[in-house]
């Protein structure tokens, strides 16, 4: 038998294992988690999804990932090429961008669209020097505009 007052608020019952607990006592200043689900026992809602169709729950969280030295210099040799974004780096290794973004920048990388190297940059002109605008030139090449821009001025008036 349990001894009422090491459990104050409960009392025994004749069925052994059995404790009833008085809500009032032992909830009177329930935490949140708590306050909310008694509110939404008292709205109804709790019945309301009971008596409906059962939703889909998401996954939870997958747990942390830790990465290995040898596969943070591959993710960054893949990030240097030029060929791949910290968001596909993220899903292949299956850690947040976040975490990309933080390795490569531990290995002195400068994260970013790079600038128009020199075959780009001839290309720009020429496209440019054929009449397009600079904002069509900056959309056949999959880059902003002023970035077009900025490298035509610079190579045309390189800088004293």
């Amino acid at each position: 038998m349990a001894d009422q007052s090491f459990y104050p608020g409960r009392e025994t019952t004749p069925n052994p294992g059995v404790v009833l607990v008085r809500r009032r006592e032992t909830l009177a200043n329930p935490p949140t988690p708590a306050k909310r689900l008694f509110q939404s026992v008292r709205r109804g809602e709790i019945q309301a999804l009971l008596g409906s169709e059962p939703r889909h729950v998401p996954a939870s969280a997958s747990p942390q990932r830790r990465l290995k030295p040898q596969e943070v210099d591959r993710m960054a040799s893949e990030y240097r090429s030029g060929k791949t974004s910290t968001d596909a780096l993220a899903e292949k290794y299956t850690v947040d961008p976040k975490t990309v973004a933080a390795h490569l920048r531990s290995r002195g990388l400068r994260l970013g669209r790079l600038p128009l190297n020199n075959e780009e940059i001839r290309r720009a002109k020429e496209l440019h020097a054929h009449g397009l605008s600079l904002n069509a030139v900056g959309r056949r090449m999959g880059r902003d505009p002023k970035t077009v821009k900025a490298a035509i001025a610079i190579e045309t008036n390189p800088p004293c």
